[in-house]
This record gives C-alpha cells, structure tokens and sequence, in this order.
C-alpha cells in the first residue's frame, strides 16, 4: 500500500463501499473512512417510533420495506480528486468504478425489542434486528449486505433512576462474504426530571473483528449524554453530545487510530393522530492519531449530516415513512471527501 498508489486507492474504495451500505464501522478498519457514530448510539430517542417505559413488561416489533435512490452509493469521491491532492503526494489515480455513482435501492429490515419485569426494579432487555439491503444498476449489486444486531442485559430502575447494562452482538455480510463481527458492552443511565423531561448518559465499549484480516481489528470507546423533552402539546426535541476514540488493535496500524467528539440534535412535531414530521442534525469531528501512509498528511474529517422525515399512519399499526438524509464529509484527505443526497420511503407493520 506504501508503494503503490493503485493499491492505496483500492482499498479506500473498498472502505467506500462499506460507508455506502452503511457499515462505518468496517469503513474505519479497512480504510479509515468515516461517517458518524451519533446515529448508532444507544440513547438516541425514539419518539417518533412512540417507545415509552410503562413499569411492565412489553415486547413489540415491526417489519419494514423500504425503497429509494442514493445519489452516492459507493460515497465516492469526485472524478478530479486526484488532482486536489495535497502538496508532495504521489501520483496516483482512481480505480475503475471508484468515483461517486448513483443508483436505486431496496431493503427489508425486521426489528424487536422489549423489556420483560423481574420486579418492581429489576427487568431484563433485549432487542434483535436483521436487515437485508440490494442495489440495482451500475454495477451496485457489489455493496449488498445483510446485517444483524442482537442487544440483551439488565436494568434497575430506583425512583426517577435507571440503570442499564447490555451486551450487543453484530454481524456483517457484504456482497454475499462475512466481512466484520462487532462484540461490545454499553452501561447507561436514565434520570427522568418528570414525565416529559429525561437525562440519558453512557459509556460504551466495543472489539471490532474481521476474520482473516486481524490488521483491521479495532477497538472502540464512546461516553456521551442527551436530553430529551417531550412537550405538553405532543411535540418531542432531544440534544445531546459524545466523545471517544478508535484504537487499531496492532502498532503498525496506528494510522487508523483517531479521537472523535460530536453533536447532535432533532425534533419531532406531532400535529395530528395520523402525521408527524421528523429531523435528525449530526456533526462529528475525526482527528487521526498520526499521518496517513500514502497521503503526506494527518487526517482529519469534519462531517455534516441531516435527516428530514414524515410519518403517516394510514391505519393502526401501519406507518409510511418518506425519508431525505444528506450527508457531507470534508477531510484532509482528497479520497474520503464527499457528498451523498438519498431519497427513500419506507412502509412499516408493527405489532
């Protein structure tokens, strides 16, 4: 990879190509592409998805199928990347099918989750969740996956406190290949001010695994905290900030260790039974730990990302959800600079 620009460039095309089908994770370890961690951590609300605690056990899912068009699938740079270099790089040149492309989607994702009561304190947690992702034309069908997440622990709740304790479980396929295992653990704690405001903080810990490629393994570690309020009226708004670091597991590797901190914010706005709007803003800054073995400079990442939504429910325990997410990343390295506009509408059952 040191002295060949071809094989540097290929494999931040593969890195790509897991951004693109939403693998951030893999993305770091393969090539030290970035996109956001804000929308993987566990706090996040879900108010529009209308999950409360009620003191019982309850269980409830969804099956979704959704379908769409990224305007980025492979988050590719643009054609002339090459030529913004910076001063002292090599020459070098982009891989066949390297640069952004375009192309339509389709994804079946199952989901559920739930909590069931051991006593008036203590109850035990779990959720598990699969996805299926295909893309059509123009050479897409290479970024396919299948993914599953599974989530189980502990919590106890004391008054307006809750603790929490889960183990997380994910696995990654890729064009049809396993790809990545991710083990972690995750405590958190929720302090409810009253029935419409909550504090929710965590530390998170997670071994990222790539069978056959041990010189990608990671190591993560995230802390962070959000507020969230739901108003009289029906309407909901959360914030919240995050901090942390990616540890490559081996020396040699230190060029995919980085530290990261983000912010990030949304809404939802409830204006009658049967509709709800919905947004999502993340920004989230990567300085890498040292230089990058083909380009003569220490990375750094600097990523916008923004979600505008709608929710209507036709009918109970049905949902149509039309979804617009622009993504921009700027960094200091030419080939994981980028922009990605994706348009998709989703239609859910619960249950």
């Amino acid at each position: 990879m040191q002295q060949s620009p071809q094989d540097a460039a290929a494999l931040h095309q593969l890195g790509r190509a897991l951004l693109a089908v939403g693998d951030d994770a893999g993305a770091r370890a393969v090539a030290g592409i970035d996109t956001s961690v804000g929308r993987n951590m566990p706090e996040q609300p879900r108010a529009y998805e209308g999950q409360q605690y009620a003191g019982r056990s309850a269980w409830q899912g969804y099956v979704e199928l959704a379908a769409g068009h990224s305007s980025n699938v492979n988050a590719g740079p643009s054609a002339d990347a090459p030529q913004n270099s910076p001063p002292g790089t090599p020459a070098w040149q982009l891989p066949s099918g390297a640069a952004k492309r375009s192309a339509s989607f389709a994804a079946v994702t199952g989901h559920v989750r739930g909590r069931t009561m051991l006593n008036a304190q203590w109850s035990l947690l779990g959720s598990a969740t699969a996805q299926v992702r295909g893309y059509a034309g123009n050479r897409a069908g290479d970024y396919d996956f299948m993914q599953t997440d599974l989530n189980a622990g502990l919590s106890y709740r004391r008054e307006r406190h809750e603790w929490l304790l889960l183990g997380q479980h994910n696995y990654y396929r890729l064009d049809g290949q396993s790809l990545r295992t991710i083990w972690g653990l995750t405590g958190q704690w929720i302090y409810r001010l009253d029935g419409f405001r909550q504090w929710s903080s965590f530390v998170q810990y997670q071994q990222l695994r790539y069978p056959g490629h041990g010189q990608w393994d990671t190591h993560r570690y995230l802390i962070g905290t959000t507020y969230a309020h739901t108003l009289r009226s029906g309407h909901s708004w959360y914030a919240g900030v995050y901090g942390g670091e990616m540890q490559a597991e081996r020396s040699t590797a230190r060029q995919r260790s980085y530290d990261l901190w983000g912010l990030r914010a949304g809404g939802v706005w409830q204006w009658s039974a049967q509709w709800a709007a919905f947004t999502h803003a993340s920004y989230e800054r990567r300085d890498h730990q040292s230089q990058d073995v083909f380009f003569p400079v220490t990375r750094q990442d600097k990523q916008l990302q923004w979600a505008l939504g709608l929710a209507w429910q036709p009918a109970a325990q049905w949902k149509v959800m039309p979804q617009w997410i622009y993504t921009r990343n700027r960094s200091t390295l030419p080939i994981t600079q980028y922009t990605r506009k994706e348009f998709f509408v989703a239609v859910r059952r619960s249950f």
